[in-house]
């Protein structure tokens, strides 16, 4: 047992270091990408949602020290994350393909992105008492680089491990 949650808190010490030290300090819109979420989407379809659910706290924890935000504002965050993919998980997605994959990405960095914009905005209201809403280009355009290069570590993600393990379907449908 103990053995499980050192190689766990190894695994979200290697992945939030990644995240804080390398993936957020490269330059222009290569920082967008995330790799937290896409390590919670494989830990859910992979391992389940309470793993996730666990990892999704581990996350937050390390992202609220590290990051300037209120302290548990990363941990709700990802937390709703991973609940909203387990439900879309759940509900609308049955078999292991390339499409679910990335259309579970695809839907969980919009949501990810927009509550983190969403709650900015209210704590600025919490704060000086003024509602400003401020969707501008360059906004959109980091939500579109967020999701190419989210997508684009999904799919890398997804071949390599249908190399070791050959119960991922690289399509849809079967005929």
């Amino acid at each position: 047992m103990l053995k499980i949650i050192l190689s766990n808190a190894l695994i979200i010490t290697i992945i939030s270091a990644i995240h804080l030290s390398f993936v957020l300090g490269l330059p222009s819109f290569l920082s967008n990408s995330n790799i937290i979420l896409v390590t919670l989407i494989f830990i859910l379809i992979f391992r389940g949602f309470e793993p996730a659910l666990y990892y999704s706290i581990a996350f937050g924890f390390i992202l609220g020290i590290f990051l300037f935000a209120p302290f548990n504002f990363y941990i709700i965050i990802f937390t709703f994350v991973t609940i909203f993919s387990n439900f879309l998980l759940n509900n609308f997605f049955t078999n292991r393909s390339i499409y679910s994959f990335l259309s579970i990405g695809a839907i969980t960095t919009i949501t990810y992105t927009f509550l983190i914009k969403i709650s900015q905005y209210l704590i600025i209201f919490f704060k000086k008492n003024e509602l400003i809403f401020t969707f501008d280009y360059i906004f959109f355009i980091n939500v579109l680089s967020s999701l190419f290069l989210n997508s684009l570590f999904i799919i890398l993600m997804f071949f390599i491990i249908n190399l070791f393990n050959k119960g991922l379907r690289p399509i849809f449908l079967k005929r």
